[in-house]
């Protein structure tokens, strides 16, 4: 059977224990908003995703259609990943 008792200590040194713990505490805390921040992502029109890539819209929208470049639907609109396409970019001009 578990004994359990008081532990007489300082005042000081249960600040200490205390300040320890919540340093510890917001320390983990802070970890864990950097590893769940996310970056953000700068989304372009149609209109700027043509004029980024140098191409027609007609161009653009066949591009999508053969899933060539990806786009996102936001109701009935389309935008465009900034770093994707320029991630495009970099492959074609190797």
């Amino acid at each position: 059977m578990k004994k359990e008792g008081i532990i007489l200590i300082k005042g000081t040194e249960l600040q200490d224990l205390i300040n320890k713990a919540v340093a510890m505490a917001f320390e983990n805390v802070c970890l864990a908003d950097k590893r769940k921040a996310k970056t953000v992502e700068t989304l372009l029109s149609r209109n700027e995703a043509s004029k980024a890539l140098k191409i027609s819209l007609s161009s653009l929208n066949r591009r999508v259609n053969d899933g060539s470049i990806k786009c996102y639907k936001i109701g009935a609109r389309s935008f465009f990943k900034e770093s994707e396409l320029e991630n495009l970019l970099i492959l074609l001009n190797k």
